[in-house]
């Protein structure tokens, strides 16, 4: 991981879960419908956000770096 972004293995793991729920749902449609849908999203938004979390506490340390300099 390069110093531009140290947190963005949590995106990569973000896309990764989210492309491997649309496989599943793919796979499973007609047994897995209602109840599926409501999972994949759940499980989508939990991850999204704490890739969201990651992102707003590297910039804030990144803003108490720069005004140190």
């Amino acid at each position: 991981m390069s110093s531009q972004a140290p947190h963005r293995a949590w995106a990569l793991v973000d896309g990764a879960v989210s492309a491997l729920l649309g496989i599943l749902l793919w796979v499973h449609w007609p047994s897995s419908a209602l109840w599926f849908i409501g999972f994949a999203i759940g499980i989508g938004l939990i991850f999204r956000g704490w890739a969201w979390i990651v992102l707003a506490l590297s910039l804030r340390q990144r803003s108490v770096e720069a005004a140190k300099v």
